[in-house]
């Protein structure tokens, strides 16, 4: 998902002042406009296990979003327009994860385990109670195993092109010889830091459908994000994929859900499979109530493309404001 262009420059000016008592402050508020309404993003940092963490902040309503990203070049940017149009009733808040974004800078085991004990610890730090979770691609691994490790902190759940639900890759073993034998898989960064068409290729992973990836657009990434800031990606690859499966699958936890929880999938995504989710969702118990929904997204690969992305959010804060009482197990 493409971020708002005036939001990149979200960056931490040096010498700020604490605004709260809370060691977080305030870094840069800058103004976006959607479809639906105009609002002030703010970049704000809190401490969170003793780092400095950035995140975007928007709302003061009395329910509560958080927002996961995905890997690749993804960062909390990508839900600018997104988290303005939800922001009328929500306080919503979006973390850069670390090794992401503007938190780029920070080392840390980068591992599915890892980031959801990051949540964790972010949810506490910023005072969120009892959020509902919006999650994308390998956001949704994350969310997943924060949410079944405390069901209930979490109000409901939301997961678009979600990693969690799949055994293997397409292709597993491609990927495991690019991932975890060193040498190959330390080659293939080195190739994908230095060679144009190798950073084509991998622009279109991560792009939306209809981007022309021309010469242009890759040296706005080389300048703007970096491809060097593809080594987090990297490194949850290495720990998640085994010899023939992959480490985090949570669809035989399904039956223990009992939160509210939507699952959006793009119709022809080859990266995750749409059956093997829709199995997943209607094994959740509240399934069958009608309380947890599954939804395709009609011609839309695993990244939504603009039409993709507006079908997705009227989805979204349609469900979010569905006044849902939490299933009995």
């Amino acid at each position: 998902m493409e971020g708002n262009r005036e939001y990149e420059r979200a960056v931490a000016p040096k010498d700020k002042k604490a605004q709260d008592k809370e060691n977080e402050e305030c870094v840069d508020i800058s103004l976006v406009k959607s479809l639906k309404r105009e609002c002030k993003v703010e970049t704000r940092a809190i401490e969170v296990d003793g780092k400095k963490i950035y995140y975007l902040s928007v709302g003061n309503g009395n329910k509560e979003i958080i927002m996961i990203h995905g890997a690749g070049l993804s960062s909390a940017k990508d839900f600018t327009t997104f988290i303005c149009d939800i922001s009328e009733d929500y306080r919503v808040v979006v973390p850069d994860l670390p090794g992401f974004g503007m938190n780029s800078g920070i080392k840390a085991d980068y591992t599915i385990d890892y980031y959801a004990d990051f949540l964790s610890k972010f949810i506490n730090a910023t005072g969120l109670k009892k959020p509902a979770i919006i999650a994308q691609s390998m956001g949704g691994g994350i969310a997943l195993k924060y949410a079944l490790s405390n069901k209930e902190s979490v109000d409901k759940l939301v997961l678009i092109n979600s990693y969690g639900m799949i055994k293997k890759f397409p292709c597993h073993a491609l990927y495991y010889m690019s991932f975890c034998l060193p040498i190959v898989g330390e080659q293939i960064l080195k190739l994908a830091l230095k060679t144009r068409w190798l950073k084509r290729y991998i622009l279109g992973l991560f792009m939306p459908d209809g981007i022309n990836i021309d010469n242009e657009l890759i040296k706005r990434f080389d300048t703007e994000r970096g491809f060097n800031k593809l080594n987090a990606t990297f490194e949850i690859l290495k720990d998640e994929i085994m010899f023939n499966s992959l480490k985090s699958c949570f669809t035989g936890s399904f039956t223990d859900i009992n939160f509210p929880t939507m699952v959006i999938h793009g119709e022809n995504d080859t990266l995750f499979s749409k059956d093997t989710s829709e199995n997943a969702v209607k094994s959740i118990p509240n399934y069958k109530d009608g309380i947890s929904k599954f939804e395709v997204l009609r011609k839309q690969k695993h990244n939504l493309n603009e039409q993709g992305m507006k079908r997705a959010e009227r989805l979204v804060i349609a469900f979010l404001m569905r006044d849902i009482k939490r299933h009995d197990l």
